[in-house]
C-alpha cells in the first residue's frame, strides 16, 4: 500500500499509483538504473523525497518517454533546461520510497526479480533502458553500460545472455583517487551486434538513431581474435550435461549452453553422433 497518511491540511500530497509491468515500464527501470537519481529524505521536522533524471538535449524522444513513463504513477512532474541536459523531476515520498527499493544512490545494483522471470520482450525493453541510459552504439566495440558495480555488470550478462546475445565486460578506467574502477560491458561479434540490434534495438531509442551509423561503418563489428599464451593441464573434476525442458538452451553465469545430454540415448553405431560430443557415451 503506497498511499499517504497525509496530514489534515495538506494540499500536495499524491498517492501513486504502481504501473502495470510492460514493455515500456521495463524500459522504464533500465533507464533509471543507468541515468536515474532516487532521493528519500528523513529529518527530525521533515520527510520528503524526489526522483530524478537528466536526458540530454539531444535525445528528445528519451525525453518524452522518460515523462511519459513516470506519469504513470500519478505524480506531478516538472522539467527544467540546464543547458546541454533537461532535468526531469517530481518530489514524491512515496514515489522515492517505491523505487528505492531498485536503486539507492552511490549503493550497487541489481536487475529486479520481476524482469530476470519476465518476459522476452520485457527483458529486452529493460536492457534498451538501460543501453539508452548508458551505452553507445558508437563505440568499438558497441558499449551496451558502463558500471562502477562489477556485480551488476555481471546480471546483466546473464539477460543479455538469456536473449542469446554474448557480451564480455573489462575495465576501462583503473581507481584513482575519488574514482573507483569503471567497467564497461560491451558486444564484440557482428553476428552478436546484429542480434542486439533486433532484439533490443527495437525498443531503444539511442539504436534507432545511432545504429545506423553502423550499417555505413562495419569496421569492428568482426570478431575479435586473441592469441594463445598457454595451454596447461587443469586436472579431472566432475562436469554436468543437463537436458533443459521444452528448451534448446540454458544460461550458466551468463553464457548461453546448448544442451546435448540426450546424445547417450542415441545409436552410438552412427559415428557422427558418437563423436558430437567428446565423453558423452
Amino acid at each position: 500500500d503506497w498511499s499517504y497518511d497525509k496530514p489534515k491540511m495538506s494540499t500536495t500530497c499524491k498517492n501513486i499509483t504502481i504501473p502495470e509491468l510492460d514493455v515500456g515500464m521495463a524500459w522504464f527501470f533500465g533507464y533509471l538504473h543507468g541515468n536515474g537519481y532516487v532521493q528519500v529524505i528523513q529529518k527530525k521536522d521533515y520527510s520528503g523525497g524526489q526522483v530524478t533524471f537528466s536526458v540530454p538535449n539531444s535525445r528528445s524522444h528519451i525525453l518524452d518517454f522518460v515523462v511519459k513513463q513516470l506519469s504513470r504513477f500519478g505524480t506531478t512532474i516538472s522539467i527544467v533546461d540546464k543547458g546541454g541536459d533537461t532535468v526531469v523531476k517530481t518530489k514524491s515520498r512515496q514515489l522515492a520510497l517505491y523505487l528505492s527499493q531498485f536503486k539507492v544512490a552511490k549503493e550497487s545494483i541489481d536487475v529486479p526479480e520481476f524482469i530476470l522471470q519476465g518476459s522476452y520482450d520485457i527483458r529486452a525493453s529493460y536492457m534498451a533502458g538501460v543501453f539508452d541510459a548508458d551505452g553507445s552504439a558508437k563505440n568499438r566495440p558497441v558499449c551496451v553500460a558502463a558500471s562502477v558495480y562489477e556485480d551488476y555488470l555481471r546480471q546483466l550478462r546473464i539477460v543479455l545472455g538469456s536473449l542469446h546475445i554474448h557480451s564480455k565486460s573489462g575495465y576501462v578506467r583503473e581507481a584513482k583517487g575519488n574514482w573507483k574502477t569503471l567497467h564497461h560491458l560491451s558486444i564484440v561479434t557482428k553476428t552478436d551486434v546484429q542480434k542486439f540490434a533486433d532484439v533490443v534495438g527495437k525498443y531503444s531509442f539511442k539504436w534507432r538513431k545511432d545504429g545506423v551509423l553502423r550499417k555505413k561503418d562495419r569496421k569492428g563489428l568482426d570478431t575479435s581474435i586473441a592469441t594463445v599464451i598457454s595451454v596447461e593441464e587443469g586436472g579431472i573434476d566432475t562436469v554436468y550435461d543437463i537436458q533443459v525442458a521444452n528448451k534448446e538452451s540454458f544460461i550458466a553465469d551468463g553464457v548461453v549452453s546448448h544442451n546435448s545430454a540426450l546424445i547417450s540415448l542415441s545409436n552410438l553405431s552412427d559415428d557422427r553422433m558418437r563423436d558430437a560430443k567428446p565423453g558423452v557415451s
